[in-house]
């Protein structure tokens, strides 16, 4: 799960606790 986070942020988990924001990627 924690693999699929960092690729949709792409490879910037900075943001670990947001997930919400990386989904809203525009």
């Amino acid at each position: 799960m924690n693999n699929q986070k960092t690729s949709s942020n792409g490879g910037v988990s900075d943001i670990p606790s947001s997930p919400s924001s990386t989904q809203a990627k525009p």
